[in-house]
């Protein structure tokens, strides 16, 4: 696997890598499973005081996932301008974003751990979608939306991210040869063909002749 270096030793397809590991680890999907059954059809009875918060923190996964689809955006741009310092802060703010992301993550789940205990077993998950379809109005509207929202970005944030990663392979590779060409052309020996015409650039190791 190739890697180019920046100032400090930092490696892009590192940071690159990490993050996308860390978005892996971080299942925001509206569509996940929440850790709960349901014992019967129907409407559930859940008190406000564990909906309110749920969709407390729906909400701000909501606002994160927008600002981090618009990092993605601007990260894509630097990149095609290889504004590489620029993109190296972009990054850091990136890893700031999963960080909250995961937070709230937690909290989520820490929110509906009651629920769970109240509607007892695990044979038959509960995702967002259905605890929207089965829980009474003002809830059932806010929980759909919610769900609808972050399917959405998170479809989106998937698609861009991919995107940025292809950029990246492709700046590595021009980085690559950029940086081989440059070693050829600061060498103080020059190479030579047995015919006796220069070579233009070293092929890969084969010894040729020189002098």
């Amino acid at each position: 696997m190739r890697f180019y270096k920046f100032e400090g030793g930092s490696s892009m397809r590192d940071v690159e890598f990490g993050m996308k590991r860390e978005e892996q680890q971080i299942d925001y999907s509206a569509s996940r499973p929440l850790q709960s059954a349901l014992p019967l059809p129907g409407t559930l009875t859940v008190p406000d005081a564990l909906l309110i918060p749920l969709v407390s923190t729906l909400e701000e996964m909501i606002l994160v996932q927008q600002e981090m689809l618009s990092l993605l955006q601007r990260e894509k741009k630097l990149m095609i301008g290889g504004e590489l310092d620029d993109l190296l802060r972009c990054l850091q703010e990136k890893e700031n974003f999963l960080g909250r992301l995961r937070g709230l993550e937690q909290r989520r789940q820490a929110e509906i751990a009651p629920m769970a205990r109240q509607w007892g077993g695990e044979d038959r998950p509960l995702t967002l979608k259905q605890l929207a379809q089965r829980v009474p109005e003002p809830f059932r509207g806010r929980l759909t939306d919610c769900h609808t929202r972050l399917e959405a970005l998170t479809a989106s944030i998937q698609e861009l991210n991919q995107i940025n990663g292809l950029l990246i392979d492709r700046i590595q590779e021009r980085i690559t040869a950029l940086v081989g060409l440059l070693r050829h052309l600061s060498s103080t020996d020059p190479i030579y063909q047995p015919n006796g015409a220069l070579q233009p650039f070293p092929s890969g190791g084969r010894a040729i002749s020189q002098g």
